[in-house]
């Protein structure tokens, strides 16, 4: 394949490891490297120091934010308009053969790029849930709202080639959506050791994510009441670490065997001391990428079933999944007691998210999508 010049933009991201994660969309733009000559370049609000530095109102999801997508949509120009030109004027001065796009909240902004530039857009597309469905109550006020935004939305959004998500469980969303082809990109975590020379608590069950979602405190919950009718609550620990909180279904719990940590400086001594990895979420949308990092540093992972489906855990070769809080709770205490299993899930699971979600994995796909062009 010849050497390809390729232009990456990417939403500047003060904190990418609020949650624990490794930074969304980090390890494509490493394996975009091994393939081409990349020109990368962020965006953000002023004061942010990316490289391209706009008002921070394009970034915004509430009325002023809408309100600037119809006003650039029907070409009454504003930030969101600027925005775009600003990202082309940069995609033009790189002489990029291809263009990359992690503006994955954003997606609007890549307008203007694909029209000069073969365009990606790697969205963050989670509207249906995997689980339980929830009932939206709206008025034919706000449907029609959405569905213009919808509409300026997708116009906004151009040319672009394809919509690129991290799961093949998002494909169908997101082409209904956005009435664009979509390809999967799979998401990857790194599995590097300690960094910060700390050393974690032990604890038997470790729980990470963000917990003031309730789909996650709800699950959690529910277990941790299942766990309690069961099984004495100073036998099996749990700790959650949620940097950006816990929502009250935590914080009315009044067993003893939960403790809440809040965020950490390095997660790998956490996730070293820790036991086995719960991942609680009954209800699921798109990957569950704590997950897959539960994975990526050797632990053994017990999760729902819809949790599983996600990121494709298979029950009793690299996850145990119930699917209800009493199965999810059984699993819990079965494994707790059984070191052998908790090796082999571990080390299954470990070998699977560096098959499926490791950089070849990631670079195979992005080859995928290079050839489709050079073959244009």
């Amino acid at each position: 394949m010849p050497t390809i010049r390729l232009f990456i933009i990417s939403h500047f991201d003060p904190d990418p490891m609020v949650n624990g994660f490794t930074s969304r969309y980090a390890s494509v733009s490493r394996a975009a490297q091994e393939l081409g000559a990349v020109h990368h370049v962020s965006i953000g609000p002023r004061g942010s120091g990316s490289a391209i530095e706009v008002d921070p109102i394009v970034f915004t999801t509430g009325r002023a934010g809408r309100l600037q997508r119809l006003r650039c949509a029907i070409g009454f120009g504003g930030p969101l308009a600027r925005a775009r030109k600003a990202i082309r004027t940069a995609a033009k001065e790189s002489e990029a053969d291809l263009a990359l796009g992690f503006t994955y909240m954003n997606p609007e902004l890549l307008g203007r790029l694909a029209k000069e530039v073969p365009t990606f857009a790697f969205v963050e597309e989670r509207p249906k849930s995997f689980g339980y469905e929830s009932s939206i109550r709206s008025n034919w006020w706000s449907r029609s709202v959405a569905t213009i935004e919808r509409t300026a939305l997708r116009r906004l959004l151009g040319p672009v080639r394809s919509i690129v998500v991290i799961q093949p469980g998002e494909v169908a969303a997101a082409e209904s959506r956005w009435h664009r082809h979509a390809v999967v990109v799979p998401h990857a975590v790194e599995n590097a050791g300690p960094v910060s020379g700390l050393v974690g608590t032990p604890v038997d069950i470790l729980c990470v994510g963000n917990f003031v979602e309730r789909r996650n405190a709800e699950g959690l919950r529910l277990i941790l009441d299942a766990l309690d009718a069961v099984e004495p609550p100073n036998l099996a620990s749990i700790a959650v670490i949620s940097r950006s909180g816990v929502a009250h279904e935590l914080l009315d719990y009044r067993g003893d065997r939960l403790e809440i940590r809040g965020g950490v400086a390095d997660l790998a001594p956490e996730y070293a001391a820790a036991t086995i990895v719960l991942v609680p979420s009954f209800v699921a949308w798109g990957a569950k990428t704590t997950i897959l990092q539960g994975w990526a540093f050797n632990r053994p992972v017990v999760t729902t079933t819809v949790a599983a489906s996600t990121v494709g855990g298979v029950h009793g070769e690299t996850v145990l999944a119930g699917s209800t809080p009493e199965e999810v709770a059984t699993l819990l205490l079965a494994l707790l007691a059984n070191p052998t299993q908790q090796t082999a899930l571990a080390d299954a699971g470990l070998l699977h998210v560096n098959t499926a979600h490791g950089e070849a994995a990631i670079a195979d796909a992005l080859r995928t999508l290079i050839a489709g062009i050079n073959h244009e």
